[in-house]
C-alpha cells in the first residue's frame, strides 16, 4: 500500500492494496446529535428510541461490519456537541478498524479539535496528520475531497455530492455523504442517481457500512455518464 503522506492529500490518489471485500466507507453517523430544536429528532427518523439508543445502535451495525484487521473511510459528519475531543477519543476506542480515514464534513466537532494535536513530523508516513489508538489502530485525517484506487477501480469520496468528478468520464466512482437520503427526491438528483456511478452512504441509504467491492460489483455495468466536456480522451490520474 502507498504510505499515507503529503502526496496522499493533495494530488496522489491513494493506493489500497487490501481487498475491496475489506475495505468500507460510510457517512454522516452524527454520534450525539440530540436534534434538541428539531420537530422530529435524527435519531428518531432513523428508527432509535433516544439519542444514547442511536449512539449504541450505530456502534453496534460499525462493528458487526468492520473488524481491526479492516479499513474504513468516514465521509464526514461523524459527531455533534460540546467537549467533541474527548468525546470522539471515547467512541473511537470503541469502533474496530486498522486504519479510519477520517473526513471533517461541514459538522466538525472533534476532528477538527483532534486534527490540530495529531500531526507526526518523524514517523514512517513522513508527516501526516494521524493518531494512533493502540492494538494497531490508526485514525488518518483526510479532506472533504479524496481520491483512492481499491480493488484497481478509481474512486473520488467526498463529504458532498458532485455532478463532475476526476475520471468521470472514465469509470471512476463517485461515493458521497450529506445528504440523508433525501437528493433522490428532486429531479435532478434522481436523474442523477440513476444514471451517474455516484452512492451515498449515510445511514439513511446504508444502515451499515458499505464495502467497496459492494460499489464495484454495483456499478460494474453501468455505462459512464458525464455532465460536461471531458469524455473517454480526457486525461487525469486514473
Amino acid at each position: 500500500m502507498d504510505t499515507m503522506n503529503k502526496e496522499n492529500y493533495f494530488w496522489k490518489p491513494l493506493k489500497i492494496d487490501r481487498p475491496a471485500s475489506k475495505t468500507f466507507v460510510w457517512s454522516d453517523t452524527h454520534f450525539g446529535h440530540k436534534c434538541e430544536n428539531w420537530d422530529e429528532p435524527l435519531w428518531k427518523k432513523r428508527g432509535f428510541s433516544s439519542v444514547e439508543d442511536h449512539d449504541e445502535g450505530l456502534i453496534l451495525n460499525w462493528n458487526e461490519t468492520i473488524s481491526n484487521e479492516d479499513d474504513i473511510f468516514h465521509l464526514g459528519d461523524i459527531m455533534f456537541g460540546a467537549n467533541g475531543e474527548s468525546r470522539l477519543d471515547k467512541i473511537l476506542f470503541r469502533l474496530n478498524f486498522k486504519r479510519l480515514f477520517l473526513m471533517g464534513g461541514n459538522h466538525h466537532s472533534g476532528y477538527k479539535q483532534l486534527l490540530n494535536s495529531s500531526y507526526d513530523e518523524d514517523d514512517e508516513d513522513n508527516g501526516v496528520w494521524r493518531k494512533y489508538y493502540g492494538y494497531g489502530k490508526y485514525l488518518y485525517f483526510i479532506p472533504n475531497y479524496f481520491e483512492i484506487f481499491c480493488g484497481g477501480q478509481p474512486f473520488v469520496l467526498s463529504h458532498f455530492p458532485q455532478i463532475s468528478w476526476n475520471g468521470q468520464a472514465k469509470g471512476s466512482i463517485m461515493v458521497f455523504g450529506h445528504c440523508h437520503g433525501s437528493l433522490g427526491s428532486s429531479e435532478l438528483g434522481a436523474k442523477y442517481l440513476k444514471e451517474a456511478k455516484a452512492e451515498e452512504v449515510c445511514f439513511e441509504s446504508h444502515s451499515h457500512p458499505v464495502s467497496f467491492q459492494y460499489l464495484i460489483d454495483k456499478f460494474k455495468n453501468r455505462d459512464n455518464v458525464t455532465y460536461d466536456h471531458h469524455d473517454s480522451n480526457t486525461n487525469n490520474p486514473f
